[in-house]
């Protein structure tokens, strides 16, 4: 790979107007900062700063990646401030590479903690928000910018509280934290990966002055590839009707108003599928989806041998997914199931003509 030649796929070529980053996750190399479209620094040397070994940027250090990323953050906002206050809005999109694995904290948060490195790491994240936040404050953007903090998926479970401690090699992972009275998926079931709530259900946070009344809490359903459409909403930006052909605007639920989205098709990293219409919740598979599904019984068996092929549960009732009411409710497992397939053979779940799926989609996968 050559990698003195200006990125040909880049956050430029999708509409933004500049960017600063790295490859992807902090554990995907090439170890190095990214600046619009070209690397800053060649990767000639070779060195495991994300956890796997991968070309490495010469003075690149995994520990430096959050608090550069927060900077330049912060400078953006100063630098868009006077125009943002004569009328020139801003959009700030900040993934953070944390907490994701590798877990380095680093400064301050790089202590002995009771629940160990990555309770550090939350913590520093927690610092960058206040940071983003105190510059918007300080810029005096605050009062007239909507302000999200979101998370893509829920807790790693192979993530624990010392280094190495990872369930996969039988060393306690997410169940060495629970033990210590902190459970990161709440009370909900299941974790990172899965179609269960732990999975799928995350924190969403939102600030916007004068809109947003503080202090209160929304049921309203929705899913992160809404962004796209309530973004679209609040500038009165169009866009083709074969684009974002799953994104709902969430723009009535920051207002306290009805939300516009009623159901959801929800996806697990083994290529499961479940379906949310209000409360219910149809999980079209007898285990989780993800990695659970590869645990066994002290017979040898799988976790989900021999259960039912469909899951259902009344969140409203049962937010934990403890009693499965398949059996109980046949037919609304057939429509639930009915309204899945027709969204996957359309390929889009709102109006508009029917959309070609990237890929083949099978819902019922065989079982390896």
């Amino acid at each position: 790979m050559d990698y003195t030649k200006p990125l040909s796929d880049s956050p430029l070529s999708h509409g933004f107007d500049t960017f600063f980053g790295i490859t992807g996750s902090l554990d995907m190399a090439p170890y190095t900062y990214i600046e619009n479209d070209r690397l800053t620094a060649l990767p000639t040397l070779t060195s495991t700063e994300g956890g796997r070994a991968g070309p490495t940027a010469p003075g690149f250090s995994a520990l430096d990646v959050l608090p550069a990323i927060t900077a330049k953050a912060e400078a953006y906002i100063a630098a868009r401030a006077q125009a943002a206050k004569a009328g020139s809005p801003f959009f700030l999109y900040l993934p953070l590479n944390a907490p994701h694995t590798p877990v380095v904290p680093s400064g301050p948060w790089r202590r002995d903690h009771p629940l160990g490195h990555y309770a550090g790491f939350v913590e520093q994240v927690d610092d960058t928000v206040g940071r983003v936040l105190a510059a918007l404050d300080r810029h005096g953007l605050a009062e007239q910018t909507l302000v999200i903090v979101t998370s893509d998926n829920g807790y790693a479970p192979y993530v624990g509280i010392v280094t190495g401690d990872d369930r996969r090699a039988g060393k306690g992972g997410v169940k060495a934290l629970e033990a210590q009275g902190h459970r990161p998926s709440a009370d909900y079931r299941g974790y990172k990966s899965e179609l269960w709530e732990g999975g799928h259900r995350v924190p969403f946070l939102a600030r916007w002055p004068g809109t947003v009344k503080p202090g209160t809490v929304c049921g309203g359903l929705l899913g992160l590839h809404d962004l796209f459409a309530t973004a679209a909403e609040l500038v009165g930006a169009d866009y083709p009707e074969s684009a974002a052909e799953d994104s709902v605007s969430f723009l009535p639920l920051l207002r306290g108003e009805a939300g516009r989205r009623t159901d959801l098709v929800m996806h697990s990293v083994n290529g499961r599928f479940a379906f949310r219409e209000g409360a219910w919740k149809l999980v079209a598979w007898r285990g989780s989806g993800g990695f659970s599904d590869n645990q066994k019984r002290p017979d040898g068996t799988r976790v989900h041998d021999g259960l039912p092929d469909a899951q259902l549960y009344d969140l409203a009732a049962d937010p934990a997914e403890t009693r499965n009411l398949a059996a109980e409710q046949p037919e609304r497992v057939r429509r639930l199931r009915e309204a899945l397939e027709k969204a996957v053979a359309a390929g889009r779940t709102t109006p508009g003509a029917p959309q070609t799926n990237d890929v083949p989609v099978v819902i019922d996968k065989t079982v390896p």
